[in-house]
């Protein structure tokens, strides 16, 4: 695991800058290697929804917030922006060598902190809560629960458990949504999450199963 007070070059999905301004929130990478946790080569899309569940609990553990998950990998507090999640995977000799799970989490962040392109869009643990909150404690936590998390993959059924456990936590299943994908942008309801964490979209009558897609919640 590395951790940075602050980041000059802070990256989210579709290469979106990340704001990461100094001591007050965390940005953290976790190095996951298949010898170690061979769900990850398997079962990659699976990674970023175990690992929202690990930061949902650390966050509900340490400050008693309860949020949600919009997929596939965005921590939400209502409709607001409370995190965010990617998976970069390295490969070697045609198989995967490792994947760096990288996690920002707004903790002592005020509304002031934010540039203007974000207020009202993103929010903290300090917004939400009106605390300030002790960010140690919930790295701690996250990471206690995400070893927790990679070990369950391992059992029978540890996919299955999760999957069901993200669906219960995720904001985006039974909404009207807009997916922008590279292939272009379509519309329908979110109906599901299957075991390889794909979204599956009813549209127009037909299921379509997203395994990656910029989300907007239209309703």
């Amino acid at each position: 695991m590395v951790l940075a007070d602050s980041q000059s070059h802070g990256k989210g999905r579709l290469g979106r800058l990340w704001h990461s301004p100094p001591g007050l929130n965390i940005y953290m990478s976790v190095v996951l290697r298949p010898g170690d946790h061979p769900a990850i080569e398997s079962r990659p899309g699976l990674v970023p929804l175990l690992a929202g569940l690990s930061v949902l609990h650390a966050l509900r553990e340490c400050s008693g917030l309860v949020a949600s998950l919009k997929w596939p990998n965005d921590i939400m507090s209502g409709n607001r922006k409370l995190g965010g999640i990617l998976l970069e995977a390295r490969s070697r000799g045609g198989g995967m060598d490792h994947a760096i799970l990288g996690m920002g989490i707004n903790v002592n962040s005020s509304d002031g902190d934010f540039p203007s392109e974000l207020k009202g869009a993103a929010t903290s643990l300090l917004i939400e809560t009106g605390r300030t909150q002790d960010i140690e404690k919930i790295i701690r936590a996250l990471a206690l629960r995400l070893t927790r998390e990679l070990e369950s993959m391992h059992a029978a059924d540890g996919p299955g458990e999760m999957i069901e456990a993200y669906k219960a936590a995720c904001s985006t299943i039974g909404r009207k949504v807009r997916a922008q994908t590279p292939d272009g942008e379509s519309m329908g309801t979110a109906v599901d999450i299957d075991r390889h964490g794909r979204l599956i979209m009813e549209s127009n009558g037909q299921l379509h199963a997203l395994s990656s897609a910029d989300i907007i919640h239209l309703d």
